[in-house]
């Protein structure tokens, strides 16, 4: 059963979706992605992962989350995560982007992916990473990065050649005015070097604008993370998976042109950074194991939050821009995990509004986990996917019983079915 248990521990961190502008969504049906979520106007734009049916379901409702209306449903592959900018929700559709009018309920496609300067083919894979006031930031099947401006233009940011550690250039994060992405280049000391790159989009030129290390002698070359700009500094996670599937890596500062790189945390930091009133939060693990959801200031400081310190009160798995939150506890059943809202992060005593137990039908057998994933938050709204999978006695997946997507007001605790 450690592979069951490396599952759970996998789809906790996976709860908190990774916070880049656009957050992957994958296709295997063991992966645990909950979805995408935007505001845009008058309306929020959830994207869910239904991962039973293989299919991505893209619903528009009002800011309360109610009235919801189809927009439109495609397979489920990586970067299909939303991305707005303006009046326009922006979306993948094989290798097209297309761009989605909330307000008027209209679509058009903006470009194709595998047209452009690069020579990837339609089947290849491509994937949109973020969105910034010049245009939507992609990658290509051989992993370079560019840049599709609205006024059709396509600039090469990273090129898709790798270093000697077989590390390619990694999207971080977009600004404004800029794209960050990472790449390791060498090796001191047990730790792995990684170089930052900052893309100008208005001069369309490169910088080299500083490093920072792993954690030492980690699992495997860092390749994942997630970006957050705060108003004073960026912030970031940079690592990956340990042999038991957790997230091992370094939470790190920078200033907004990407000099005066810090390092914060490092270790069992949280995978995702997760949205505030004003700030960030991110979970940190000590040595000792003992885990806490701790604030990140607008200058770069840590302040503790919430430290979890008593079983009975849920895990804070997401926050929303508004100061709310949600987490999750056992349930009483085996390997699943009941819902919990939290009107306030620092009030560390939830309110259940979804039992795990009650997705469970008599027909179900083998060792079950129910667990939820969140896609994404929306002012007092959370994204929440609930699965429910089967695994053999080895701990190997086997299937998917069922999925279905709520969203969720974490001040209040109402929730609304929108997908199953």
């Amino acid at each position: 059963m450690k592979k069951l248990l490396s599952a759970v521990l996998c789809a906790l961190i996976a709860a908190t979706a990774f916070a880049f502008p656009a957050s992957a969504l994958d296709s295997d049906e063991g992966d645990f992605c909950g979805g995408s979520m935007v505001q845009c106007g008058k309306y929020i734009v959830s994207a869910v992962n239904n991962v039973k049916k293989n299919k991505l379901r893209i619903y528009r409702t009002n800011l309360k989350g109610k009235k919801k209306k189809l927009v439109a449903t495609t397979p489920t592959y990586s970067g299909t995560a939303l991305l707005t900018y303006k009046d326009k929700v922006y979306y993948r559709k094989g290798t097209a982007v297309i761009a989605y009018a909330p307000s008027t309920n209209k679509k058009s496609k903006l470009f194709d992916m595998a047209d452009g300067q690069h020579k990837a083919r339609k089947n290849d894979s491509v994937s949109m990473l973020a969105i910034c006031p010049q245009g939507i930031v992609y990658r290509d099947a051989f992993s370079a990065i560019y840049l599709r401006g609205f006024d059709g233009s396509d600039n090469m940011a990273a090129d898709g050649s790798a270093s000697k550690y077989n590390s390619y250039n990694t999207f971080l994060g977009a600004t404004a005015d800029s794209i960050f992405y990472y790449r390791t280049e060498k090796k001191s000391g047990g730790r792995y070097v990684q170089q930052m790159y900052r893309y100008i989009c208005g001069d369309l030129a490169v910088q080299k604008v500083g490093a920072f290390k792993s954690v030492k002698k980690p699992y495997s070359v860092p390749n994942n993370g997630s970006f957050r700009a705060l108003a004073d500094k960026l912030v970031f996670t940079v690592g990956g998976a340990d042999k038991n599937g957790q997230f091992k890596g370094v939470l790190c500062s920078m200033n907004r042109d990407g000099s005066g790189i810090k390092t914060l945390k490092e270790g069992a930091v949280g995978a995702v950074i997760l949205p505030a009133k004003s700030g960030a939060y991110i979970t940190l693990t000590d040595k000792k194991g003992n885990t806490a959801l701790t604030g990140i200031s607008d200058k770069g400081k840590l302040t503790q939050a919430v430290k979890y310190t008593d079983i009975k009160y849920p895990i804070i798995t997401y926050t929303t821009p508004s100061g709310c939150a949600v987490g999750i506890n056992h349930s009483k059943t085996e390997f699943s995990y009941d819902l919990y809202t939290l009107p306030k992060v620092k009030k560390a005593v939830g309110k259940r509004v979804i039992k795990a137990g009650s997705l469970l039908k008599k027909s179900d057998y083998g060792y079950i986990l129910v667990t939820p994933t969140i896609g994404g938050s929306v002012g007092d709204l959370a994204l929440v996917t609930y699965g429910v999978y089967r695994y053999d006695n080895k701990g190997d997946f086997e299937k998917v019983y069922r999925c279905q997507s709520y969203i969720v007001n974490a001040k209040t605790g109402k929730k609304t079915l929108i997908d199953k």
